[in-house]
């Protein structure tokens, strides 16, 4: 998984940025596993038009910095699942645990 880093701060973003929104820094590209652990975790029953009832959301801590909400295309996992993070065709973080 492809992720932007700013070396003048911790921040680790998703491509699609063209600086740091923390400090403006020139970001440089890595590439990761995508393992991580989640942190948090929320399932929604009334999203939004055109989404799947229910959504469930995750935030994934990544090993090496940085966090991800991504979606969780199965059950909800508890604080601590270990597992990692995709990106779909579309662009969408998918946690698979």
């Amino acid at each position: 998984m492809e992720v932007l880093v700013c070396p003048r701060c911790p921040r680790v973003l998703f491509p699609g940025a063209s600086c740091c929104p923390a400090c403006g820094g020139v970001l440089r590209s890595e590439t990761r596993t995508g393992a991580g652990r989640v942190v948090a975790a929320t399932e929604l029953t009334v999203p939004a038009a055109g989404w799947a009832n229910p959504h469930r959301l995750v935030v994934v801590e990544l090993e090496g910095g940085g966090r991800v909400l991504a979606l969780s295309p199965g059950g909800l996992p508890g604080a601590g699942t270990s597992g990692r993070v995709e990106r779909s065709p579309e662009g969408l973080a998918h946690f698979i645990g």
